[in-house]
């Protein structure tokens, strides 16, 4: 999943499929998107605890001065 944020308060979850978006709109996301396809506003923030090619997607929509960081799960290493 990749979590984008375009201005404080504006969140926006990517993710590879429906199934894996369930819930996040309940957990704060303002918008869910399944991939990055046709995306085009420049994002402050993007939050990665996949990597990939949607990684590189995001990486290119980060606004100037915007901030990567990347996560991954106990056990798992970032």
């Amino acid at each position: 999943m990749l979590s984008l944020s375009i201005r404080p308060h504006l969140r926006i979850a990517s993710v590879g499929s429906a199934a894996r978006g369930e819930g996040l709109a309940e957990a704060g996301a303002d918008e869910v998107l399944i991939g990055l396809e046709g995306f085009q506003r420049p994002v402050d923030m993007v939050i990665d605890s996949v990597g990939g090619p949607q990684l590189v997607e995001a990486w290119n929509l980060l606004a100037p001065g915007g901030s990567w960081r990347r996560c991954s799960p106990p056990g798992r290493p970032g």
